[in-house]
């Protein structure tokens, strides 16, 4: 049975989400449709824009994302604690920046909203809100591509799928799995050939690398970020893991991404075979087996999905 959303979303301080919206229609509107021969790859260039541009305004840092032919993945760190410190005026700016009115006058709209506190604290939450950053995301994308296929209904199937990361290790391995998901669908066969994948941004574009959030937490001196390893480290975790994928065979771990699993407390013995299908073996959350009944004690539950795979594959 489903729950509220305001029940899985409650966190008060940063936290790191692992997020999946899918598409309705059985037609991959994303990709290539099977029945039709039509591409509709352009419309993965559309999705990344829109997210690249949000990620400009709302107070949610970006880590991870696939865009895939039916469906996409995020991982996202929610920033309650910027929310906190934004001025009034930031926070009506970026509100008009996410939806802008193209006969009005943008200064006059910021300094209206400024003047209008009940209302500024309204879009302040919505600001630092998932559900909010998703609905901008997701219709801007169905009204485009419905006009394009000039047609009417749903293009994204219900609310979207949301898992807590609950920890250092639980980041780092869905960041991987995230990553990794063009490799599993078959159609890449390396990191650097996945387009559409934040693996394939970050190498292409490791100088600057906005709008995703460094990885290693030097590059940018701060406390909420709780990733200990550098950017050759992941891209080299990534790159041995397809390898594991792709293999017929039980290949060994190499050394330096075993140093990384150790690091992290992940086992090296059921890693492979838990990575192939992560996601689907948690539910609401993903984290080690303490963490997890944290979690479920945080909801007031007595179980919660994924305790026999924490215990796989987190020590």
């Amino acid at each position: 049975m489903t729950s509220a959303r305001n029940h899985q979303l409650f966190f008060n301080q940063p936290t790191f989400y692992h997020l999946t919206s899918r598409c309705v229609r059985r037609a991959f509107l994303c990709g290539k449709d099977k029945f039709t021969g039509k591409c509709y790859d352009h419309r993965k260039t559309w999705l990344e824009r829109r997210l690249f541009e949000l990620s400009k305004w709302f107070y949610i840092d970006f880590y991870g994302y696939a865009i895939l032919s039916n469906h996409y993945h995020l991982i996202v760190q929610t920033r309650p604690d910027l929310i906190l410190k934004a001025r009034d005026e930031q926070i009506a700016l970026r509100w008009c920046r996410v939806f802008p009115q193209r006969d009005a006058d943008e200064d006059q709209r910021v300094q209206a909203l400024c003047q209008n506190k009940a209302k500024l604290n309204i879009l302040r939450q919505r600001l630092g809100d998932i559900s909010w950053l998703m609905r901008c995301l997701n219709e801007g994308l169905a009204r485009a591509a419905n006009k394009e296929d000039r047609c009417n209904g749903r293009f994204w199937q219900g609310r979207f799928h949301s898992q807590v990361l609950l920890d250092e290790a639980a980041v780092v391995t869905c960041m991987a799995y995230v990553d990794l998901n063009p490799m599993r669908a078959g159609i890449a066969t390396t990191p650097e050939s996945s387009e559409f994948t934040s693996i394939h941004y970050r190498i292409y574009n490791h100088v600057l690398s906005e709008p995703l959030k460094p990885i290693s937490p030097s590059m940018v001196g701060t406390s909420y970020l709780p990733l200990n390893l550098s950017f050759a480290e992941y891209r080299g975790l990534v790159e041995e893991t397809s390898k594991l994928h792709a293999s017929t065979q039980i290949k060994k771990i190499p050394d330096p991404v075993m140093q990384i699993l150790d690091r992290l407390e992940i086992q090296s013995v059921t890693y492979s075979r838990v990575m192939n299908r992560f996601s689907r073996l948690f539910y609401r959350a993903i984290g080690c087996v303490e963490s997890l009944e944290e979690f479920s004690t945080a909801l007031g539950q007595h179980w919660v999905k994924g305790r026999r795979a924490a215990a796989m594959l987190f020590r």
